[in-house]
């Protein structure tokens, strides 16, 4: 290959080069134009959306409040309210099954006629309270005490202004007349003047 040649050859190169420098952009920027795809052509956010942004989530309602003045048991005793008496359970009743007869005598059995029901009311029971401590060791000691003397006792913790009360309480009975003689018994056998009668719960 001579000088000439090779001469022609470099410049042939520059000017594909110089071409390509030229026209390259120039076709870059005719296929972004004809792009489908621009900043124009998304579509707006929808007015659903923008609403249930502004919305505030529901804030859930409290619940309910506890009352911290209500009595509250102390000790794991609890005695049963329907108790007849403090000192001993109720008998229970045993009934025998009537004697079943034979099909020659069976009276055919009439339609039972609905009786007429007495509105219910809540049964009320009574409690011998015998003190009451502002500090629950000494409700506990009087407790265990009254508990050897085989009386059924237990302990209720009360909160007020003043602080927490702890009431130590026989019972309960189903009869006032019955927790008025236990209230005397009590008060004869340990030395108590101050105990009192009171509705339970």
């Amino acid at each position: 290959m001579d000088r000439t040649q090779f001469k022609q050859r470099i410049v042939g190169a520059i000017v594909l080069v110089a071409l390509g420098i030229i026209f390259i952009p120039m076709i870059l920027n005719q296929e972004g134009e004809d792009s489908p795809i621009s900043g124009s052509n998304i579509p707006d956010k929808p007015e659903i959306l923008q609403e249930l942004a502004s919305q505030k989530t529901p804030v859930p309602p409290a619940g309910p409040e506890i009352d911290s003045h209500k009595p509250r048991l102390v000790d794991e005793h609890t005695p049963p309210v329907k108790q007849t008496d403090a000192t001993r359970p109720a008998k229970k009743l045993t009934t025998k099954s009537p004697e079943t007869k034979s099909p020659a005598q069976a009276i055919p059995a009439r339609p039972a006629v609905p009786a007429k029901t007495k509105p219910t009311t809540k049964t009320r029971a009574w409690v011998v309270q015998v003190a009451s401590f502002s500090e629950r060791s000494k409700a506990l000691k009087l407790r265990d005490r009254l508990r050897k003397a085989k009386y059924s006792t237990f302990v209720e913790s009360v909160s007020s202004s003043k602080g927490t009360r702890y009431r130590v309480r026989v019972g309960p009975v189903v009869q006032r007349k019955k927790a008025n003689v236990l209230k005397k018994k009590i008060g004869k056998e340990f030395k108590i003047k101050d105990a009192l009668v009171m509705s339970h719960p």
